[in-house]
């Protein structure tokens, strides 16, 4: 076969290996841009959206929560918590009625180091080339291909934490707005 010429399926997969790398490398851009910007105030970009999340679920996460919320195994979001309560952002409590359940809030410390986590600066100086209805189809056709690939990888319970996610920041939204 030549080089020159390729078949509908070599040149699908081709377009699909675009969108892959496209994909990961603006990911990797977005996550080294997060990391200098929180990197002075002695957060990674991980711990923020722990405390991001933390917060959302008004200081009474679970570590399943958040290991759903964030993609995250239990053995890394375990040394993840740890470091975070080593450094004083979170506070981890028995829960009063279920004892074999932690509950996670934020300590003083993780407080202030949640309002630099949701300023989003960088991003949102890069997120300005878009205008919100090409943000908006990104976020559909985002979302379309999490909910495919985790499908694959049975987490069936995806939309649901999706959603959860969204009303919550609505939530917060409206509530900070009044």
């Amino acid at each position: 076969m030549s080089n020159s010429k390729i078949s509908k399926e070599q040149e699908e997969r081709i377009q699909i290996f675009r969108i892959i790398l496209v994909m990961g490398n603006t990911g990797d851009a977005l996550t080294k841009l997060r990391e200098r910007e929180l990197r002075k105030y002695g957060v990674t970009p991980e711990q923020a959206g722990a405390l991001i999340c933390i917060h959302l679920l008004n200081n009474n996460a679970t570590p399943s929560d958040l290991s759903k919320w964030l993609f995250r195994e239990a053995n890394t979001l375990t040394y993840l918590l740890k470091r975070m309560q080593n450094n004083g952002l979170i506070e981890k409590k028995i829960d009063s009625k279920k004892k074999s359940l932690s509950r996670i809030s934020l300590t003083e410390k993780g407080y202030k180091a949640y309002a630099h986590a949701i300023e989003f600066n960088s991003i949102a100086f890069i997120s300005q080339v878009l205008s919100k209805e090409n943000r908006n189809q990104l976020w559909s056709l985002l979302k379309i291909l999490r909910n495919q690939a985790f499908g694959n990888l049975g987490k069936k319970d995806v939309n649901h934490y999706s959603d959860i996610i969204d009303k919550q920041l609505l939530n917060n939204k409206a509530k900070t707005l009044k």
